[in-house]
């Protein structure tokens, strides 16, 4: 993968991206981390663009809130398909 994409934890964030919308949580756990907006934030750093849409929840306790839910830019999805396309060959 280009883009600088340095790290274990990076190349797991962009590998769970390419399948797909992703809330924090999900992140984290595809991560191995409990820190994923840190690493959106260094992706973006190094040129992905990681759109974050603010969804709207109600907790367990009744309370409204939102969350956030990443997604790769439809461009960086079709590059990052044909990154992988390129490792696969």
């Amino acid at each position: 993968m280009e883009k600088n994409v340095t790290t274990a934890r990076q190349r797991h964030a962009l590998r769970a991206l390419h399948s797909g919308p992703c809330s924090r949580e999900q992140l984290d756990s595809e991560t191995g981390a409990s820190n994923s907006p840190e690493i959106v934030r260094q992706l973006r750093c190094q040129g992905w663009d990681i759109p974050c849409e603010r969804v709207p929840h109600v907790d367990r306790d009744g309370i409204k809130g939102t969350h956030g839910v990443y997604q790769l830019s439809e461009h960086d999805r079709e590059r990052l398909q044909t990154l992988r396309e390129l490792e696969d060959t």
